[in-house]
């Protein structure tokens, strides 16, 4: 027995038996209080009718009464309005710290061991999810409502990480976003290196140069430490030596070198391809915070994300190395992408700051209108009966599985409480 199935079975009152203290008194719970995830009892402000008396106060689980000795609650003035002790196996008298008895309900044997079994199995299952087999049964309705709920708290824990930026950067959304764009322009593989290179050069120094693309290039491609090679074209020669005014100009620091990945990339995802693209997009738009916070529809948010390259990039992946040339352009899943990963997340906070519920709203229909992420954990969700109809969806399944599934949290998951019901 785990103390969080007992938990489970205290919020949702799910018995097959009516209750009693082990004095023999009814227990009757007419609200079973609130879960309190902090310290202090597990349910606070409880409403019990023990016998014929209604007590308000707290309610302490345990799987075993003398846990309560063992976690020294008779010494803890915050346990003495705990009104009932709830345990699996009664072995000891719990007292408070002014000495009185707390009144104690054993639940052995109250609720079906069936229900028990299946959350063992699910603890024990090393299959992709623990509920795999039980997925089936969950009704369409409950489906969609779940998984609204974690889209929105994916969100949310982004939303976080942004808030803690946008201290660090002293309220400035445009500075900001900015970080979290060029971030995103890194994808999985130089994500890490690409915030580092945002951090390292501030938007207002972009700025200063957003006429001249090649100085953008020559700042951004330097703090990359992409330009310390020798080079035979006479362009990244250029780019060096207008790096070199640049970095004393501005007292640039260059990220350390070899953040930046080449490895296991295509060469339509090299950085310096995507380096080139954000260069171009800060040319057009150097404050692109204000431009999305007025898109009204997925397709102006998409067109802001389709700059054009420099004539050197269009016939070439990297520097020194010619390519035939042809169209390049940030593909419509990578738009997809820093839509879903920065722009929407972006929406939500700064509508969620300023309590505007229109911009949270358009956001959450953005996620409804893209479509769902391809990746590996999206596929294996489908094929476990779970599909992604939209990017809303990808995004709750994406949560559910890090911070649900993959931790064996059933009882704090909504999908995992309704199948146990």
């Amino acid at each position: 027995m785990t103390e969080d199935f007992l938990h489970y079975l205290w919020r949702f009152q799910i018995w097959n038996a009516p209750l009693q203290t082990t004095n023999g008194k009814s227990v009757e719970v007419i609200n079973a209080g609130f879960h309190n995830t902090d310290g202090g009892p597990d349910f606070l402000d409880a409403r019990i009718r023990i016998g014929d008396t209604l007590w308000a106060g707290h309610v302490e689980i345990h799987t075993k009464s003398s846990d309560w000795y063992a976690h020294h609650h008779e010494h803890n003035p915050a346990y003495n309005s705990v009104i009932l002790h709830v345990v699996y196996e009664n072995d000891a008298s719990a007292k408070r710290v002014i000495g009185t008895s707390v009144p104690t309900c054993s639940v052995r044997e109250k609720f079906s061991e069936h229900v028990y079994q299946t959350f063992s199995n699910w603890r024990n299952n090393p299959g992709f999810v623990p509920c795999e087999r039980q997925l089936q049964n969950l009704s369409e309705h409950k489906r969609v409502m779940l998984l609204e709920r974690l889209s929105i708290e994916r969100l949310e824990e982004k939303v976080d990480e942004i808030l803690i930026d946008l201290a660090y950067n002293l309220n400035s959304w445009e500075e900001t976003f900015y970080q979290h764009l060029l971030r995103s322009f890194g994808l999985r593989i130089n994500t890490e290196a690409f915030h580092q290179i945002a951090k390292r050069t501030p938007l207002k120094f972009l700025q200063k140069q957003a006429d001249n693309r090649f100085q953008l290039e020559a700042m951004l491609f330097g703090q990359a430490q992409l330009l310390n090679s020798t080079f035979n074209d006479s362009y990244p020669r250029a780019l060096q030596e207008e790096y070199a005014f640049l970095q004393q100009k501005f007292r640039l620091l260059p990220i350390s070198e070899g953040l930046v990945n080449f490895l296991r990339l295509r060469p339509c995802s090299f950085p310096t391809l995507r380096l080139a693209f954000f260069a171009s997009l800060i040319q057009q738009k150097s404050q692109v915070f204000q431009d999305i916070l007025h898109i009204q529809n997925i397709n102006d948010g998409l067109d802001l994300l389709q700059p054009d390259v420099s004539e050197y990039w269009k016939t070439h992946y990297v520097f020194d190395k010619l390519s035939v040339e042809k169209p390049k352009e940030l593909g419509q899943s990578t738009q997809h992408l820093i839509f879903i990963n920065t722009i929407i997340p972006f929406l939500f906070a700064f509508g969620k700051l300023r309590d505007r519920v229109d911009i949270c709203d358009r956001a959450l229909n953005f996620l409804q209108d893209l479509p769902a992420e391809n990746n590996h954990l999206i596929r294996k969700w489908k094929s476990s009966g779970m599909p992604a109809n939209n990017a809303s969806d990808s995004q709750a399944l994406l949560i559910l599985k890090k911070k649900y599934c993959d931790l064996k949290r059933c009882l704090q998951c909504g999908i995992g409480i309704e199948l146990l019901k």
